[in-house]
């Protein structure tokens, strides 16, 4: 069975470290690819929520628009995806409102 909470971990504490050990653009555009696979992960355990924000943070990065078609559409598809279960589960939290 794949271990996606590793997996999950693995990707923060990349997100982190890269703050420290690279400079802007490429910090950027690793944080971006590590936030879209951390929602990856928490998507198959069932946390739509939290994915959700992942894609947010990621979205949110000023590079997020210069990283790529694909790595940016990866982004956005796992957020579609989050608001889908989201939607789908009736587990709304704090999620506001949205057209999907």
């Amino acid at each position: 069975a794949a271990d996606y909470q590793g997996a999950l971990s693995a990707y923060r504490r990349a997100i982190e470290g890269a703050k420290q050990l690279l400079v802007w653009p490429d910090v950027e555009t690793l944080a971006i690819s590590c936030h879209a696979n951390a929602a990856f992960c928490l998507l198959k355990v069932a946390k739509p929520l939290e994915a959700r924000a992942e894609c947010e943070a990621a979205l949110c990065l000023p590079m997020a628009n210069a990283a790529g078609a694909a790595l940016v559409s990866k982004v956005w598809l796992r957020r579609l995806q989050a608001l889908v279960d989201v939607h789908e589960s009736g587990a709304h939290g704090d999620m506001h409102d949205e057209a999907v």
